[in-house]
């Protein structure tokens, strides 16, 4: 054996006999390969149906404007799925209606389209529409406000600002002939301060119906200041510090006696005046005119005028002397009785000063002299002379004070 595998001839034939066995085998799976049939890839076709699809309308815009087109129309897309879905996708077909060549009146006009493949069958509902062509006018109107809802009881409504108080409104000729009235919606619910608002434009027939015509522009600026529950008050001017020596004040009178007080309605319901206001006198020694401002009571948002002219009239002094006025008792008891040991007699000259146009027309009863003897018991008692009269006047007694006996 050995003899056999050690023989150069011997293994050079064997290793031919595996090469030829190899080659044969490679051969006839290449063959094999070679005569099968070649096959090739299916086109799939598919259904698509897109619905909202803007429906464009081709036309004179400057001469004409057009009714009855609808803003939407439904596309179905039938083809290889290839060229379908990227308009699925995109949306990147174009719908639309071409009215350029039309005059005015009712057309039925073909809807076509754009922007799909010649192999996609596209079915478009609706195929038709009826479109009608107006002539187109523009006119020019002023707005005004309409109002929807009330305000607060007790409020108002101030004349409202319109900014731009006039509109353009383009349309059919028919229905700018028809138009009644132009107005600005404001909503009044829970206002209570003035009203600053970008409102729409709506334009109405005589009937109340709203027309569908375009308005430049759609929106106004609307102001309206809004009136808070109010009421008239009155007030009492008080001079505040002396006139210049020798002068007397004989007068303040406001430019109105009564004021407007704004707020809300229970804190008006418990004012009924504004009370006393103080006018400065210091130094003045003729008329004069001074304007005063208006104190706000607690809980009042406004008032009007906030200030007002005050006519300060002016007198120098002068002198005028009452004799033998009665000095009267008050605080008496019912079982006492006075007598007046000093003055004698129970009388006092006073000397009045002040303007003329009041000292002549003062008499004793414009003057109120007294003592006041309120839990004095019997006996000799010396007791302050008192004296009440006219704001604008001062006096000078005889006697400051007085003994009274009681008894």
């Amino acid at each position: 054996m050995d003899k056999f595998t050690n023989n150069r001839w011997v293994m050079k034939i064997i290793a031919l006999l595996f090469a030829l066995i190899l080659y044969t085998s490679v051969n006839i799976e290449t063959q094999t390969k070679q005569t099968e049939p070649i096959s090739f890839p299916v086109v799939t076709n598919e259904t698509e149906t897109l619905t909202e699809v803007p429906l464009q309308a081709y036309y004179n815009m400057d001469q004409y404007v057009i009714s009855g087109v609808p803003e939407f129309v439904t596309v179905t897309l039938d083809g290889p799925r290839s060229a379908v879905q990227p308009v699925k996708l995109q949306r990147s077909i174009e719908t639309f209606i071409d009215i350029e060549a039309l005059d005015t009146g009712a057309h039925n006009v073909k809807v076509q389209y754009k922007g799909v493949n010649d192999n996609v069958e596209v079915q478009i509902d609706p195929a038709f529409v009826t479109v009608h062509i107006h002539e187109k006018v523009e006119a020019e109107f002023s707005v005004e406000v309409d109002y929807i809802n009330e305000l607060k009881d007790g409020y108002t409504l101030d004349k409202p600002i319109i900014n731009p108080k006039h509109v353009k409104v383009v349309g059919a000729r028919e229905q700018v002939e028809r138009i009644a009235l132009v107005k600005a919606i404001v909503d009044l619910k829970d206002e209570t301060e003035t009203i600053k608002q970008e409102a729409q434009v709506a334009v109405y027939d005589s009937d109340g119906n709203r027309l569908n015509v375009q308005i430049e522009p759609a929106t106004v600026n609307v102001t309206i200041p809004i009136i808070s529950p109010n009421k008239l008050v009155s007030f009492k001017l008080i001079p505040k510090g002396t006139p210049e020596d020798g002068y007397s004040i004989v007068g303040l009178e406001p430019a109105q006696k009564e004021i407007t007080i704004f707020g809300p309605k229970e804190v008006l319901d418990k004012i009924d005046t504004l009370g006393e206001i103080e006018v400065d006198i210091n130094e003045i020694s003729e008329d004069t005119v001074k304007t005063i401002n208006i104190p706000i009571p607690p809980g009042i948002k406004d008032l009007s005028p906030k200030t007002i002219d005050v006519q300060i009239k002016i007198e120098k002094n002068e002198l005028r002397t009452l004799t033998n006025v009665p000095i009267n008792v008050i605080g008496l008891p019912n079982s006492l009785s006075a007598t007046f040991i000093r003055p004698d007699e129970g009388v006092v000259d006073i000397e009045l000063i002040g303007p003329l146009s009041i000292l002549k027309d003062i008499d004793e009863t414009d003057l109120d002299i007294y003592i006041d003897v309120t839990n004095l018991g019997s006996g000799e008692h010396e007791v302050e002379i008192l004296v009440n009269g006219p704001d604008s006047i001062k006096w000078n007694l005889s006697s400051k004070s007085a003994i009274v006996e009681l008894n």
